[in-house]
């Protein structure tokens, strides 16, 4: 096979937290096939060929990202420990959980099951009763380089991150923690049960579940809409199966084809899980909504929005606290609230830029790297608001 042929979307040192003994195997569970394989080659696993690029160069830079992950991450596990805020080592985090969140097919799927729904829906308005709007269930639309947009999303949308808040989540229940080939999770309490799609970089409420390995995972979180365990520990304890199950469901939910699990999982829970899971996989991921918002002689104007979908799993953890008041049904019309509007619009306005090359990408991180409890843009009394 020629160099960098195969190019993994969950790196190498990201599936060793969960290995086997050896170091160079792990279970794998089949969700289509519902079959569990337990001793499966690290290096096949949650790659494709030429998966980025043809000449191996994105992989290549890829590699330095994740070495330096790899050692962050040691040292959490070691020291029970979570880096400091607005350093380099959070940084350094944020940068693996971004692009590990939107490097994968899963992500490179949900980008194209939105360009498909959201492109048919112009054209069914624009070119209403045409034999061509007949026949566009018959074709898939897609962009023409995901990967790279995927990718570049998760670059432009990662300073929105810099205000979450951390904690370490120590597993002592029992019911071991795996990961998908859509391993980061990006989750909203807040607005779970309200039809809301708010699992954007910049909603109120975001939650991001990174398990790293099956006794710890990071918990990310919006400290206005949540308290986590103690104010004085940056680890909380997860104590009961039950909760273990709901961290390990959102796997399910956000997995593409497999699971990737350490030997102390239970094997006959992923065949129940599986059988729980089987028909609400089958919805796409992705909402649209098509409002006709003017109708008359004179003209039609429609409004269109494009989100994921709510997720099915109440993540009701016990040392979680919500501490904004539940939000009402989402009406279509309505974008959930961001944590910080001011700072968000900065962001996308230099995104804009980026990705109409009139601004380059260093630039744009050199001017998105200011922590946020420097730019004075918190505005909590407002975003309580709803």
């Amino acid at each position: 096979m020629p160099a960098n042929k195969n190019q993994h979307f969950v790196p190498k040192m990201y599936l060793k937290l969960f290995c086997n003994g050896d170091g160079a195997s792990i279970g794998v569970f089949n969700i289509a096939a519902e079959r569990f394989i337990p001793t499966a080659s690290i290096r096949d696993q949650a790659s494709k060929a030429w998966f980025y690029d043809r000449d191996g160069q994105v992989e290549h830079t890829f590699g330095a990202i994740e070495s330096r992950a790899a050692r962050l991450l040691d040292q959490i596990l070691q020291h029970d420990r979570l880096p400091p805020r607005f350093g380099g080592a959070h940084h350094g985090l944020l940068t693996f959980v971004s692009l590990q969140h939107e490097r994968t097919q899963a992500a490179v799927a949900e980008m194209n099951e939105r360009t498909d729904k959201y492109v048919k829906a112009m054209l069914q308005h624009q070119y209403a009763g045409h034999e061509m709007v007949e026949n566009l269930h018959l074709v898939k639309i897609s962009r023409s380089d995901a990967v790279a947009d995927s990718l570049l999303a998760a670059h432009l949308g990662m300073p929105l991150l810099y205000d979450l808040k951390y904690k370490l989540i120590e597993n002592v229940s029992g019911r071991a923690f795996f990961i998908s080939d859509a391993p980061v999770i990006f989750h909203n309490h807040l607005y779970g049960g309200t039809g809301a799609p708010a699992e954007g970089y910049a909603n109120v409420g975001l939650q991001i579940l990174v398990p790293i390995g099956p006794w710890r995972a990071i918990l990310f979180y919006d400290d206005v809409a949540y308290s986590v365990g103690s104010p004085a520990s940056n680890v909380a304890r997860l104590v009961n199966p039950a909760d273990a199950m709901r961290i390990n469901d959102l796997q399910w939910e956000a997995a593409d084809k497999n699971l990737y699990v350490s030997p102390e999982t239970d094997v006959d829970d992923l065949h129940e899980r599986c059988r729980h899971w089987k028909s609400k996989r089958e919805a796409g991921r992705i909402m649209l909504t098509d409002t006709v918002v003017r109708d008359d002689h004179l003209e039609k104007r429609v409004r269109l929005g494009i989100g994921r979908q709510p997720s099915n799993v109440d993540l009701d953890l016990p040392f979680v606290r919500t501490t904004l008041p539940k939000p009402r049904p989402w009406i279509e019309e309505e974008h959930p609230p961001l944590r910080d509007p001011e700072w968000a619009h900065y962001v996308t306005s230099l995104a804009e830029m980026v990705q109409d090359e009139q601004l380059d990408y260093r630039d744009f991180a050199r001017r998105t790297i200011v922590a946020p409890r420097a730019r004075g843009h918190r505005k909590r009394s407002a975003r309580a608001g709803r």
